[in-house]
């Protein structure tokens, strides 16, 4: 509760919330592989057409004062490194690191404008995530932890190329930056059932989709 958490604190007196982190033993190991499957190829929809990347002018926005602005927002627990938000908002801050953390900031900016505009290999580090498995009682819960460095570098791009993703995700994607898109989506849907000549299926798609994507390190 002194460190603001209080969602966390309200959970740990809950009875009924996650029984912590599971043992790493082989049916932990078991159930995390079945929960994340091989990722695909590099095939489907995204790689159709013709490819027009933008400017690359657009990513000189991205600068350390961003960095800095960026990290502010970001908040959570530490990747594989160990270095939480909290200790990244304390390397970044000049009131406690002074110039150092210009010049890192600086760096971090310089490094969210490479990712963007050139094709990046050897990102393994840069990606990796640390993989808790959480007790659901039953069950296992998998939660993977990225770095914080990855979380401010990606505000920092979807700064600049938040309205073109809009654009370019429509209704198709109403977590693109739509304003209130899932409530939006919700509302139509309900319309659309409420009238009298509606006549339709619903199909729920259970697959974990999300883990299947391809999660290739070698693309920009």
């Amino acid at each position: 509760m002194r460190q603001g958490n209080v969602s966390s604190a309200l959970r740990a007196l809950n009875e009924n919330e996650s029984g912590g982190v599971l043992p790493l033993t082989r049916e932990t190991i078991r159930q995390l592989e079945e929960k994340h499957p091989p990722p695909s190829d590099l095939t489907g929809l995204r790689l159709q057409g013709m490819h027009i990347p933008p400017n690359s002018v657009i990513y000189e926005m991205i600068t350390g004062e961003m960095v800095w602005k960026k990290s502010l927002q970001t908040h959570g627990s530490a990747g594989p490194s160990g270095l939480d938000a909290r200790g990244w908002r304390r390397l970044l801050s000049n009131t406690i690191c002074g110039s150092g953390a210009s010049d890192l900031c600086s760096a971090l900016a310089a490094l969210a404008r490479k990712l963007a505009t050139t094709t990046c290999h050897h990102l393994d580090a840069f990606t990796a995530c640390r993989l808790i498995p959480l007790d659901k009682k039953p069950g296992c819960r998998p939660i993977g932890i990225g770095e914080v460095i990855r979380r401010v570098v990606g505000k920092c791009i979807m700064a600049v190329v938040k309205e073109d993703v809009r654009r370019a995700a429509g209704n198709l994607q109403v977590c693109a930056g739509q304003q209130a898109g899932g409530e939006a989506a919700i509302h139509a849907m309900r319309e659309i059932f409420a009238q009298e000549d509606c006549e339709a299926v619903l199909l729920v798609d259970a697959r974990n989709a999300f883990n299947s994507i391809n999660r290739k390190n070698n693309a920009s």
